[in-house]
C-alpha cells in the first residue's frame, strides 16, 4: 500500500502564505542597485560592534535567567545556563514550532529533575516581566503605531498584560495563605498523582516567597531593563553602520514590531514577516526602501547567526547539549519522512 501523505494543517499553511506575502511585499518596488549599494557601504567597524553587542545582549538574558534561578534555590552554573539557553535559541532557529524553551528546560531538569518545576516558573517569569517591558516601550512610541499595531496594543498587549500582573500580584500575596488551606487536604490522598502534584506545588510556593522580597526582586528588574536597553543599543548601532540618522524611539519600535511579527508563531529565521516588520520600523521614520530593506537584512543576519555562532562554540564543550541536539535532529528528519 503506497504510504499515507501527510496533510499541511490550515493554520500551518496560513502561516507560509503568510510568510510568502510578507516576503514579496518587502521586495515590492525595490531598486536593486540601490539596495546593493546600501549593504556594500556598511560601515564595518559598526558592524562588529553590532555583533558583539547582540552576543551582550544575550548574556545577558542568559545572566538573569541563572539569576530567577538561583533566587528559587536551584543552583547551576554560568557555563551550563548558558547551554541551556543559547541551545534553546538555536531550536527556535531550528524549528518551526518554536520549542526552545522546552529544549533549554529539558537541558536543566536532566542535571536536577526535582527542580524541573521552579525552572519551568522562572521561564514563565521571563516572559512575564518581558511582556510587561513590551508594553511600557508599546506605550512610548504608540504615535508611531500603524493601525494594526495600535489595535494590537489596546484589544491584545494591554488586556493580556494587565490580567497577567494582577494574577501574579493575587498568588504572590494570598497563594501561600491559600495553599495551606488547600495543602493538608489533598495530602490525605492515597493516589500518587495527586501526591507528587502536591510535592510540586508545595516546592513552588515555598521557593516562590522571595517574590515579596525586593532585595531579591529589584534586581531581576534590573537586569531586565539592561536586557531591553541592549536591544535597544543594538538596533541603535546598525542603523550607524548604515549612517541613518534615526531618532531613539526608532530603535525601539523595532523592538515592538518585532514581538507583534512573533504573533505569527513563527521561527524566528522566517525571512519574510522578519523583513517586513523590521523595514516597517525604519520607513515609518521616512527611510528609504532600499535603506530599511538593508537595515532588516543585517538585523536578521546578526540576530541569526550570533546564537548559532555562540551556542555552536558551546556544543563543542557540551555532551548533554550535543545529545539534546542529536534528538532534535532526529525528530525533524523522521517528521519529514
Amino acid at each position: 500500500m503506497p504510504d499515507k501523505q501527510k496533510r499541511v494543517s490550515l493554520p500551518s499553511l496560513l502561516k507560509i502564505v503568510a510568510g510568502v506575502v510578507l516576503f514579496v511585499l518587502s521586495l515590492w518596488g525595490i531598486h536593486w542597485a540601490q539596495l546593493i549599494e546600501a549593504l556594500t557601504t556598511v560601515n564595518v567597524a559598526w558592524l562588529l560592534v553590532a555583533l558583539i553587542s547582540m552576543a551582550f545582549s544575550l548574556f545577558v538574558k542568559a545572566y538573569r535567567w541563572k539569576v530567577l534561578l538561583r533566587n528559587y534555590g536551584v543552583e547551576f552554573s554560568m557555563l551550563r545556563v548558558c547551554e541551556a539557553f543559547f541551545i534553546g535559541l538555536i531550536v527556535n532557529l531550528l524549528t518551526p514550532a518554536r520549542g526552545g524553551d522546552i529544549a533549554r528546560i529539558g537541558i536543566l531538569g536532566m542535571h536536577q529533575p526535582k527542580a524541573t518545576v521552579p525552572i519551568v516558573a522562572t521561564v514563565a517569569i521571563e516572559k512575564f516581566l518581558d511582556l510587561l517591558t513590551l508594553v511600557l516601550i508599546a506605550l512610548m512610541v504608540a504615535a508611531y503605531l500603524p493601525p494594526e499595531g495600535e489595535l494590537w496594543l489596546r484589544e491584545w498587549l494591554l488586556p493580556i498584560s494587565g490580567t497577567a500582573l494582577v494574577g501574579l500580584l493575587m498568588i504572590v500575596a494570598f497563594g501561600p495563605k491559600l495553599w495551606k488551606r488547600i495543602g493538608p487536604n489533598l495530602e490525605k490522598s492515597t493516589r500518587p498523582w495527586v501526591l507528587r502534584g502536591v510535592g510540586w506545588i508545595n516546592n513552588f510556593v515555598e521557593s516562590s516567597l522571595w517574590l515579596r522580597d525586593t532585595s531579591h526582586l529589584f534586581p531581576v528588574l534590573g537586569i531586565t531593563l539592561v536586557v531591553w536597553f541592549s536591544m535597544w543599543l543594538n538596533n541603535d548601532i546598525l542603523f550607524r553602520s548604515l549612517a541613518l540618522k534615526m531618532p531613539l524611539s526608532a530603535g525601539w519600535l523595532v523592538l515592538v514590531l518585532g514581538y507583534v511579527r512573533m504573533l505569527l508563531a513563527l521561527p524566528t529565521s522566517s525571512v519574510g514577516p522578519f523583513y517586513f516588520f523590521a523595514q516597517l520600523s525604519v520607513t515609518t521614520f521616512g527611510v528609504g526602501d532600499e535603506s530599511a530593506l538593508a537595515f532588516a537584512i543585517l538585523l536578521h543576519a546578526i540576530v541569526t547567526l550570533t546564537p548559532i555562532v555562540v551556542g555552536g562554540g558551546l556544543l563543542l564543550i557540551s555532551d548533554d547539549a550535543r545529545n539534546l541536539m542529536n534528538s532534535v535532529w532526529k525528530s525533524n528528519a523522521a517528521k519529514t519522512d
